[in-house]
């Protein structure tokens, strides 16, 4: 029962992540794609983006396109999505809210630095993702593809899916509950407070900092589920 509900929401993510973009009026933006060769600074105490169109900016309908060239702008504190495609390399600062849906899938890496409730990460990109802070009272849907991602933080609860060499660091990422299901040779540290719930496959490797008050360990192939106590640096 766990497994099959597990399983649905990790479809439930793979549909929502590439569901249409919500549209809004005038120069309020509600997603931002950023692609091509772009290096993108948000900077929270900058002046917020008004809505100008050059060569390699677009805002039409609350969607802003960035396929080009060194921006810093500030941007609305909440996102419908956040999606990062190509080579574009993005830094945050002093930004913070909500992002509903944040796509990594970028060959460079991304380094969002501030306060961020984030309800579901997409990771296709081979560049890393490092997030700090991670502030959710509810849960975050993580579905890591490539490359590595280090996030610090709470959740209440953390449900991930990773697959090929994948890597996610979790460590400092503090979670109520976790279920994870994990294959191929990906590579998984969480920081589980009370439950933890995984389904290992494959080669691949899970390893929590604390023991919990519930545990589920499910591990087949040559899959390894270890106790790795945390390590400060």
């Amino acid at each position: 029962m766990i497994a099959q509900r597990f399983f649905k929401i990790i479809f439930f993510l793979y549909a929502f992540t590439f569901a249409s973009l919500s549209h809004a009026d005038g120069h309020k933006i509600t997603d931002v794609i950023c692609g091509g060769n772009t290096t993108l600074f948000i900077d929270g105490k900058g002046d917020m983006y008004d809505g100008t169109t050059t060569k390699n900016i677009v805002s039409e309908d609350g969607v802003l396109i960035i396929s080009g060239g060194i921006w810093h702008i500030n941007l609305p504190r909440k996102l419908n999505s956040l999606s990062i495609h190509d080579t574009c390399r993005l830094k945050t600062k002093h930004w913070h809210g909500k992002i509903t849906n944040l796509v990594h899938n970028t060959a460079r890496d991304v380094v969002l630095d501030g306060f961020f409730n984030i309800d579901q990460l997409l990771k296709t990109g081979n560049g890393s993702l490092v997030v700090y802070w991670l502030d959710d009272s509810d849960q975050f849907i993580a579905n890591i593809e490539a490359g590595k991602t280090y996030l610090a933080g709470q959740t209440k609860t953390l449900i991930l899916n990773t697959i090929n060499d994948s890597h996610f660091d979790g460590q400092h990422l503090r979670s109520g509950r976790v279920l994870i299901k994990a294959q191929d040779k990906s590579t998984t540290q969480v920081h589980p407070l009370h439950s933890l719930t995984v389904f290992g496959f494959n080669q691949s490797y899970v390893g929590y900092a604390r023991p919990v008050s519930y545990s589920n360990l499910i591990s087949e192939d040559q899959s390894s589920i270890v106790l790795e106590p945390f390590r400060s640096n």
